[in-house]
């Protein structure tokens, strides 16, 4: 009988299990401005952006996001628009991977294209040079693995820079 009753209990949990549903894909109200977001991403000025990006662990190690991309967009009305679904916020935020990736309606290929993207080095440590004055998210990842489960997840601040400026970021939770 207590098997039975175990057997029931497991099937009605993976019953139950296929019943939660996923977020549906957001859709956005603000649309991809190519014109606008290129002449953003195509101005070369004389600032600096350098930074570094980690993540503590509940143990007290620190890891950081060596080997990982960095990525600066322009800001613009649906960057931010995008930015808020995925980090709850527009000026600096942290998403953890066991909350899954945000889905969109539309996802335009150029909106993808226009970047600039940095590798982390070993330290953690990125830089971006002859960046042109205006706004600008700072997005990575910092990851690690605990058995077959990925941990960490996606770090994003917004920076502004005018006048041949030197900002120095720390991305972290």
């Amino acid at each position: 009988m207590k098997f039975v009753s175990l057997t029931i209990g497991a099937i009605s949990v993976i019953m139950l299990s296929g019943c939660i549903a996923s977020k549906p894909p957001v859709a956005l109200n603000n649309k991809f401005d190519i014109a606008l977001t290129k002449s953003l991403f195509e101005s070369r000025g004389k600032n600096t952006i350098q930074g570094n990006a980690f993540l503590r662990q509940q143990g007290g190690g620190v890891v950081t996001c060596a080997g990982s991309d960095v990525r600066m967009l322009p800001v613009t009305q649906y960057s931010t628009e995008r930015i808020q679904h995925i980090y709850s916020n527009s000026e600096r935020g942290y998403r953890p991977f066991f909350m899954g990736p945000v889905q969109f309606t539309e996802n335009p290929y150029e909106y993808q294209q226009y970047h600039v993207t940095n590798v982390c080095d070993s330290q953690g440590n990125f830089s971006f040079d002859n960046v042109g004055d205006g706004d600008y998210y700072v997005t990575t990842m910092v990851k690690w693995q605990v058995g077959y489960n990925m941990q960490g997840g996606l770090l994003m601040q917004k920076v502004k820079v005018s006048n041949g400026e030197n900002k120095k970021l720390v991305l972290t939770q």
